[in-house]
């Protein structure tokens, strides 16, 4: 019943739609978009043309904004899916800006296209959409995505791969996740306001910000342009308030909090994307429990978090959760001991869990390795061609010591010269540690093993 009226009020707040043909050079409207808070401001559009054929069937809107900070700050991140009005009817989203421009002139997605969510193509992989005017570039508006409780060199370390997404990342720029569990009034979201899509929500948070450009029904569309072109998705949103504006020479921003949980967007495609109010998304809960001793002092602490369930960020992210807990302890330099310990289990039945075992030791970033001996197995298992495999959950133990336990091997000899297949062939092996050559069976050295050699498959089988 609830889902009924919401669907009935905010069906009363529709705009008729413009469609491009009649947008026409020299006309004058209106946008609609948060600068402050939750309340949804407008500001002016002077249409400068459009421009035909700037995809493939598609055409893009150029026109000048003003108005309010506009002439301060310039096109803003954030502003991605602010719609645009003439004459009271709806013709498209704010969606693409040139960077470090002297004016606030910005692209506008027409709004047929971004209902076109029927679309059977899927999307292509991110890539930022460019327009060349020269030597300038008409971009799509960079996602603003703000990382809360990852520590500022996860940020850095991880800068590049976030912006292969599309993405402009911001380090601890927002409150993180919205709070509780239950879902929000959906009436409390209008065209103009802000969302925050959640990629992961917890201890460690991670959300990318956007507006909305046209509620229908129970259906809301925003952004005006792919988020990362995953075609049918589920990633949850929440509403969001503008705490600051932040202007910068390069691309202004807004910064924002996540508020109180609305629905699930399910559609990712190169106009737009859409979600579906009152839907819960399916998460991967995330534990990462990091433990160690250093200075005499023993420390521990567990992360809680849920992330999207995508076979593709889903390893990714994990990577950044395991990177920031780590980095966490403080010891980026000097010697550095990781253990990995744990399991992705699946929501298959009969489909063993993915178990992870694993030691680094290092004098710099030991982390890095670390993290990536969970996410790459994950990302091969997701990604191979196995049907309908789905992450249900991953637990995992990370032990740290701030001292350098690796001994590498110096030597190895043979109890004889000749073998034949299936015989035993004793090995001595000494190592060397950072305090010279060990021996023997002591507590820097190993015991001679007994290895079978198979020498019609070419194989050496044994145990340490």
């Amino acid at each position: 019943l609830f889902s009924l009226l919401a669907a009935g009020v905010l069906l009363a707040q529709q705009a008729p739609l413009m469609p491009v043909r009649e947008v026409k050079a020299g006309m004058k409207g209106v946008g609609r978009t948060v600068f402050e808070g939750g309340t949804v401001a407008s500001f002016n559009v002077e249409v400068l043309g459009v421009l035909e054929n700037s995809g493939p069937g598609q055409a893009l809107i150029l026109a000048r904004l003003s108005g309010g900070p506009l002439e301060k700050t310039g096109v803003m991140q954030g502003m991605s899916g602010s719609p645009v009005y003439f004459g009271g009817r709806l013709a498209g989203a704010v969606a693409f800006a040139f960077p470090f421009a002297k004016e606030p002139i910005a692209g506008i997605r027409p709004i047929g296209e971004m209902l076109d969510a029927s679309d059977p193509v899927p999307a292509s992989p991110r890539a930022v959409a460019a327009l060349k005017f020269g030597d300038s570039q008409l971009v799509e508006i960079a996602t603003p995505v703000s990382l809360s409780g990852f520590t500022p060199r996860t940020v850095e370390q991880f800068r590049s791969e976030l912006s292969s997404f599309g993405f402009e990342p911001r380090q601890g720029v927002s409150s993180g996740s919205p709070a509780g569990t239950a879902m929000g009034d959906p009436r409390r979201l209008q065209p103009g306001s802000m969302i925050s899509v959640q990629l992961m929500t917890g201890d460690l948070s991670i959300g990318a910000d956007g507006t909305v450009t046209h509620i229908d029904g129970n259906k809301l569309y925003a952004f005006g342009h792919r988020f990362l072109a995953m075609g049918d998705t589920e990633m949850p949103f929440a509403r969001a308030e503008v705490v600051t504006l932040m202007p910068t020479l390069a691309t202004s921003f807004k910064i924002s909090n996540p508020r109180e949980w609305l629905g699930s967007i399910t559609t990712d495609r190169n106009a737009a994307v859409a979600g579906v109010f009152g839907r819960r998304a399916r998460m991967v809960p995330l534990s990462v429990q990091v433990s160690g001793a250093a200075n005499g002092r023993s420390r521990e602490r567990t992360y809680k978090m849920e992330m999207v369930n995508h076979r593709a960020l889903a390893p990714f992210l994990t990577q950044l959760a395991v990177f920031s807990a780590l980095d966490s302890t403080e010891r980026a330099l000097g010697g550095m001991t990781v253990s990995v310990e744990g399991e992705a289990r699946f929501t298959q039945a009969g489909l063993p869990a993915l178990r992870f075992q694993n030691l680094f030791a290092g004098d710099f970033n030991t982390a890095l390795p670390a993290a990536l001996s969970v996410a790459s197995p994950l990302s091969a298992l997701l990604e191979a061609a196995v049907p309908g495999v789905q992450l249900a959950s991953i637990d995992l133990k990370l032990g740290v010591r701030n001292e350098r336990r690796q001994l590498k091997v110096d030597n190895a000899w043979l109890s004889r010269q000749e073998a034949q297949p299936g015989d035993a062939v004793e090995i001595a092996v000494s190592l060397v540690g950072d305090d010279g050559v060990a021996e023997g069976s002591g507590e820097q050295g190993v015991e001679l093993q007994s290895v079978v050699v198979d020498a019609s498959a070419g194989a050496v089988r044994g145990s340490r």
